[in-house]
């Protein structure tokens, strides 16, 4: 039955697989709607059905079959009889052509920043159609018309510079890295806490900066600084000597185990970003002497160097954002910090904290490199075979050490006492020779130390070491501890141009008690004079009494003696 019904239709069943049939499993329903269009108009142009009847089955008239048949003539196969999509074609807008140039400068103005918005538009084309005398736009228009933009160009103006290269630029493949210390990297960042002043502790002194050094194959953090100055060429050169010298005879002279940090060694590359202090070629050429390059990353793309990046992450949000004092990351955590009322931790306890929690770090499974950080560095050193690492010698430390560490900023001359230098004296028997010339000397020191010691240029590259024989009471032996307070007490417009000594002008009980006290010495001093003034008038009172009665005494005659030696006289001999 179902043959014959064929046959009447036109089709030969035996023939029918030869009619063009899409697979299901290639096509969409629009696409599988298309395929039985041409197969319809096909055989209407074949002459197998009529018009009427391909109408029917296609369920349209007239025009749209006629349609449909040039569809048919002008395409290679039923693709080209997929049904459009209704409405406007994408991109089309309905709006008036005389808004347009209306749209198009209100977008530039009012669509910018991450506050940029549909809204925005709105306000700033209706302000200007309403000064053309045009009523206003539609909200829809004005979506309409945002829309159609392209979203990446949408984004240039909605996003800052770096969040719109970090979204859309293209990354290139990361440097392979094969052996220890072949790549360092190198980035500073400013630590998400406060810190107190170490001899005042209710006064913050601000965030801290750190400097730190990766290894990029190990993940190991060869070296870091923090300083409460600005990152500056002095305090790169602080982590350069950390990083690169070995620790393990210090730490180990200061009551730690050996192997604690065995990071050390003479890196292939130091790659960083490209700011004042990395840019500058002091510490290259300086560098270059041991044969390290220093690498820079390509302008504006903060992916590279993106390692060092995600450890200074790690460390401030899995350890740091527990302290007290903690600030957060970002606007939003702050909130939830009481940082101000809860900092306790000054420059010198934060440095030693960080210290330790390198450590840790080092011994935390790694995600990449699938162990930690020490195994990598541990594993790495073996496969050197017994070839040396491109290490600083012990001989050659104190001149390695004498062209990066600081300078002072004047200086100084040897006295009898030795040098004046941070608030202390320092002195050597090597520096005899030099006492009292008249000349003065440049003095290095260490900031990473104790300021237990200094070195002082005699000569050009003849440098000689002092120790530290006399210290100012409540001065700290941290470098930046203790430059911070000085400068406070220096710059502090209350406390300018007070002497050691003098009064502090903001201790109102240590002033009234001072004139408690005069008014005391006063008195004292006043009740001393009125007693002695009495005391001396009573006392002159009974001397003048004295010698009155004793000067009367001796003008009276004996009359004792008078009796004895003047002969009795009678009174009738003296009657006239």
């Amino acid at each position: 039955m179902e043959n014959d019904e064929w046959v009447e239709d036109g089709i030969d069943s035996e023939n029918f697989d030869d009619v063009f049939v899409v697979p299901l499993r290639m096509t969409r329903a629009d696409e599988f709607e298309a395929a039985g269009r041409w197969d319809m108009v096909e055989q209407y142009l074949a002459g197998n059905i009529s018009r009427a009847e391909a109408e029917e089955e296609l369920g349209v008239k007239g025009s749209r079959f006629r349609d449909l048949c040039r569809d048919f003539r002008r395409s290679a196969n039923h693709l080209g009889m997929v049904k459009g999509k209704r409405g406007p074609k994408p991109g089309t807008s309905r709006t008036p052509a005389h808004y347009i140039p209306i749209l198009e400068a209100a977008y530039k103005v009012a669509f910018r920043s991450k506050r940029a918005s549909v809204a925005a538009v709105k306000r700033e084309a209706d302000k200007r159609a309403k000064a053309l005398g045009l009523p206003p736009l539609t909200t829809h228009q004005v979506r309409t018309f945002v829309l159609a933009i392209p979203k990446r160009d949408r984004d240039k103006r909605r996003l800052g510079k770096d969040e719109y290269k970090q979204k859309y630029e293209t990354r290139v493949g990361s440097r392979v890295v094969t052996r220890l210390n072949e790549v360092w990297q190198m980035d500073h960042t400013q630590i998400d806490l406060l810190v107190v002043d170490e001899v005042d502790r209710t006064r913050i002194i601000g965030r801290p900066w750190v400097t730190m050094i990766m290894c990029v194959l190990t993940r190991v953090i060869v070296g870091f600084y923090i300083s409460l100055r600005y990152p500056n060429l002095d305090t790169v050169a602080a982590a350069l000597v950390f990083a690169i010298l070995d620790k393990d005879q210090k730490l180990v002279a200061s009551g730690k185990k050996p192997g604690m940090y065995p990071a050390c060694g003479l890196p292939e590359i130091i790659y960083t970003d490209n700011a004042a202090e990395f840019v500058s070629d002091y510490l290259k050429i300086k560098l270059k002497r041991y044969g390290v390059k220093w690498e820079h990353r390509p302008k504006d793309k903060k992916f590279y160097g993106g390692a060092i990046e995600r450890v200074i992450g790690t460390f401030m949000t899995r350890h740091v954002h527990f302290l007290p004092g903690a600030t957060g990351s970002n606007v939003g955590e702050r909130e939830a910090f009481e940082s101000e009322y809860n900092a306790k931790f000054d420059i010198k306890q934060l440095a030693t904290w960080f210290f330790h929690r390198v450590i840790v770090y080092h011994g935390t499974i790694h995600r990449a490199l699938g162990h930690s950080p020490r195994r990598a560095w541990e594993r790495e050193e073996l496969k050197l075979n017994g070839v040396p690492r491109r290490i600083v010698g012990v001989k050659n430390e104190i001149a390695f050490r004498m062209a990066f560490l600081p300078s002072s900023t004047q200086k100084h001359p040897v006295t009898r006492l030795g040098v004046y230098f941070a608030g202390r004296q320092y002195m050597s028997d090597d520096l005899l020779p030099y006492v009292s010339t008249g000349e003065t000397y440049e003095v290095k020191y260490n900031p990473l130390g104790d300021l237990s010691e200094i070195w002082v240029n005699v000569a050009d590259d003849q440098y000689i070491w002092a120790g530290c024989v006399k210290c100012r009471e409540g001065l700290s032996d941290n470098w930046e501890s203790y430059t911070e307070r000085r400068d406070y007490l220096r710059h502090n417009p209350v406390l300018k141009g007070q002497t050691p000594g003098s009064l502090d002008w903001d201790d109102e009980h240590a002033f009234d008690s001072y004139n408690e006290s005069r008014m005391i010495e006063e008195a004292v001093e006043a009740q001393h004079k009125e007693y002695k003034k009495s005391k001396v008038v009573k006392s002159q009172k009974a001397s003048q009494k004295k010698l009155d009665s004793e000067s009367e005494e001796k003008l009276l005659p004996d009359t004792n003696l008078l009796t004895s030696s003047i002969p009795k006289i009678r009174t009738n001999d003296f009657d006239f």
